[in-house]
């Protein structure tokens, strides 16, 4: 969702719960030349670390980065801290305010010692809700819609890209019918568009075509038009 709306190539290192800002997966990436380093890794640092260690990866991480890299930007993001069922289970709700309390503690103290080019993105940013996880954690649908909302309004910010309501980043004008709308990009190949006259006419023959395969012919014709049209819809 995020790379769609960017519009640009994203690497998401997904390490689960191995993704503990460790030296060598640091080294790894500051192997990558990309625009803006995200690390979003304080879910898995919110127990059995003190707040001392936490606070020395942050340090050592971003150190790291911008001894390679020192003109991009890095975005440090809190424990996103889960639903509302945080009120009931108060040990968890204490362990993710705990290692947000250090990360920000770590932020001041890095930004009033001249530390440039670092961001932080906060819990209420991001904005999750009882409606946003399946366990109190872990986002699903709606939660990841809003993970990417907000991490597109951060980078956006950081990279001086405000995003234009009228016609969304990363999208394009396409005709539908008579109508002028705005697609993804990347969501082209998924557009109803209008097909060739013939297979319409062999579609309008089936009188037993569902709602269903006429959304898959449309799709699967404007798919091949698309591919031999040289990216015009």
């Amino acid at each position: 969702m995020l790379e769609r709306a960017l519009d640009r190539p994203l690497i998401n290192l997904g390490f689960s719960g191995t993704g503990k800002l460790e030296r060598p997966v640091i080294d790894l990436i500051s192997e990558i030349d990309a625009k803006v380093y995200v690390l979003d890794c304080l879910p898995n640092l919110s127990s059995g670390l003190p707040g001392s260690e936490v606070a020395d990866r942050i340090r050592e991480s971003v150190r790291v980065l911008q001894e390679k890299h020192p003109s991009v930007p890095i975005l440090l993001v809190e424990h996103s801290g889960g639903s509302a069922g945080h009120h009931i289970d108060t040990a968890r709700r204490h362990e993710f305010q705990r290692v947000n309390g250090v990360l920000q503690e770590t932020f001041a103290r890095m930004k009033a010692e001249g530390v440039g080019n670092i961001y932080l993105l906060t819990s209420k940013e991001i904005g999750l809700d009882i409606n946003s996880t399946v366990d109190g954690v872990h986002p699903n649908d709606i939660g990841m819609e809003q993970y990417a909302a907000a991490y597109e309004r951060s980078i956006r910010a950081i990279l001086h890209e405000p995003a234009d309501i009228h016609r969304p980043p990363g999208r394009v004008q396409v005709k539908v019918g008579t109508k002028t709308v705005h697609r993804n990009k990347y969501d082209m190949l998924c557009t109803l568009g209008k097909a060739p006259a013939a297979q319409q006419q062999a579609h309008q023959t089936n009188k037993n075509t569902t709602h269903i395969s006429n959304l898959f012919f449309y799709m699967s014709s404007l798919c091949g038009y698309y591919s031999t049209d040289k990216g015009q819809p």
